[in-house]
């Protein structure tokens, strides 16, 4: 809808402001002054909502009004000649008709991760023909053809024989439907799926008061006191166990958080955060930095709060960036952060993220999951926060994950949380009220199975580190039966008790 409403909105401002420039004398002329105004706050507000980076929304934004300018300055020249001001309005007619209308419907298509497939509609694995049979089949629908995933490990997968799929301007769910028809018949392709789109829950970014304890938990972050999950999940005998001089990481694991970003240089992260690539290294929206806090802050630093790991050196922590600064991202993008973090050496990926699919089967996501897997990595999701069953949701339905449901501070689900009766492998931590690292050396509370993730992708680094041959099975297999029951456990999976699990573990 934002690929018509931004567009239509600009013009509106431009042919306004001409018009308004020309006829200002008059009462029409006050209708186009009207039209400008409006069309440049619907501008405004439709660049403002795109999933846009900040930064290609400010490059967006001073394009469009150097031309709006450009184009009044003109008119203001020309209009005491009739002739001259009509010329103006047909060359400005024409400038959008041949050139500045495609700039426009192209410009809410982000460059940056987390929003680069925004507008592409499909993915398909090709069968076992030239590339050039399925450019010709798609020539008639005028799409263009992109390479999907470059896995650094082709051997064991395909998915490096994905490619996107994009359709000219916004195409209709029928016209989507017709080349999915078309491609199905050909024998060109094993498989396709739509290029879901996935966006943060705007419940999970409402800001609630922490909640205070009088327990230190034996660490000396101040803020730690606004942990409550730290009773539940009896975090004080768990930094007990692992401080035992027999307990040993064998390894650093590296916890990849597949988000929005992470502010690596956070005075309560940055000692224990991993650089892979810098740009990933910022967090505009603050999601993923709230979510890499939960799982891996640096405790007993003095600073903020504190985490699973008691300063041992167990697990460090990384952010991939998959998700535009409005927290928009797509499956294609997801995947793409996947493979990257399994092939940076991640051992456990964290995606806090997800929504509901429309198709029937998640194939993609579940050759993502397998190939991460294959590499040694775990890949813990979010259940999702609709109230619903999970198996209508990606990618906490795919093959191979932990899935993650959310608690109160009561034990009982949270009323948002999905639910894990029809997944493999669920389980349930604390989801409400989570008090976290926040961009800026700032802490904020929020509420969400975003906020229980991350606490198992904790959990499940701490258990990699000294026993990285550990599969994923084996991993649920000791939360649950360390785990405590909840309300609703059927539904909801055991709730973790990290001290009870690592004591199981080392057994």
């Amino acid at each position: 809808m934002l690929s018509i409403i931004y567009p239509f909105a600009f013009i509106c401002s431009l042919v306004g402001l001409l018009c308004w420039s020309f006829l200002e004398s008059n009462r029409i002329g006050r209708l186009f002054r009207n039209l400008f105004i409006a069309g440049i706050l619907v501008w405004m507000v439709s660049l403002y909502s795109s999933p846009l980076e900040f930064h290609e929304k400010i490059g967006v934004a001073l394009r469009d009004l150097l031309v709006i300018g450009l184009g009044g300055l003109v008119m203001n020249w020309a209009k005491a000649n009739k002739i001259m001001a009509f010329l103006v309005l047909v060359a400005t007619g024409i400038f959008l008709q041949l050139n500045y209308l495609n700039v426009l419907r192209s410009s809410l298509i982000s460059s940056s991760a987390g929003s680069t497939y925004a507008e592409i509609e499909l993915m398909v694995d090709l069968a076992d023909v030239p590339l050039e049979e399925l450019e010709s089949i798609l020539k008639p629908y005028k799409a263009r053809l992109s390479h999907a995933f470059e896995p650094q490990n082709p051997e064991i997968t395909d998915l490096d024989d994905y490619y996107l799929i994009d359709l000219p301007g916004n195409a209709s769910p029928s016209s989507i439907g017709e080349v999915v028809d078309v491609l199905e018949q050909s024998g060109l392709i094993d498989w396709i799926e739509h290029n879901e789109e996935v966006r943060i829950p705007l419940d999970e970014l409402k800001v609630a008061k922490p909640r205070a304890s009088a327990n230190k938990f034996g660490v000396s972050d101040p803020d730690v006191d606004k942990q409550w999950s730290f009773a539940m999940l009896n975090i004080e005998e768990l930094h007990q166990v692992l401080n035992l001089p027999t307990v040993t990481p064998k390894k650093k694991a590296l916890i990849a958080i597949i988000d929005t970003g992470v502010d690596g240089n956070h005075e309560d992260l940055k000692d224990r955060y991993v650089t892979t690539n810098k740009k990933y290294d910022t967090d505009i929206q603050g999601h993923g930095t709230h979510v890499a806090g939960i799982a891996a802050a640096v405790s007993n630093n003095g600073l903020g709060i504190a985490s699973f790991d008691p300063g041992k050196e167990f697990v460090s922590v990384t952010g991939i960036k998959v998700l535009s600064d409005r927290g928009f991202g797509t499956q294609a993008t997801i995947i793409k952060g996947m493979i990257e973090a399994a092939d940076r050496g991640a051992d456990v990926i964290s995606m806090s993220l997800g929504g509901r699919s429309t198709d029937k089967k998640e194939i993609t996501y579940e050759k993502a999951v397998k190939y991460c897997n294959d590499l040694g990595a775990i890949v813990v999701v979010a259940a999702g926060n609709s109230g619903s069953n999970s198996k209508s949701y990606a990618p906490a339905n795919a093959k191979g994950v932990i899935t993650v449901t959310a608690t109160t501070q009561s034990g009982d689900k949270a009323a948002f949380s999905n639910t894990v009766e029809d997944v493999t492998f669920g389980v349930a931590a604390p989801g409400d009220n989570i008090y976290s690292t926040f961009p800026g050396d700032s802490y904020k509370s929020f509420r969400g199975t975003s906020m229980a993730c991350p606490f198992v992708a904790s959990l499940a680094g701490i258990m990699k580190s000294i026993e990285p041959s550990l599969t994923t099975a084996q991993i649920h297999r000791i939360i649950s039966v360390t785990g405590h029951d909840t309300n609703d456990t059927p539904r909801t999976g055991k709730l973790i008790q990290p001290a009870e699990c690592i004591r199981a573990l080392l057994d």
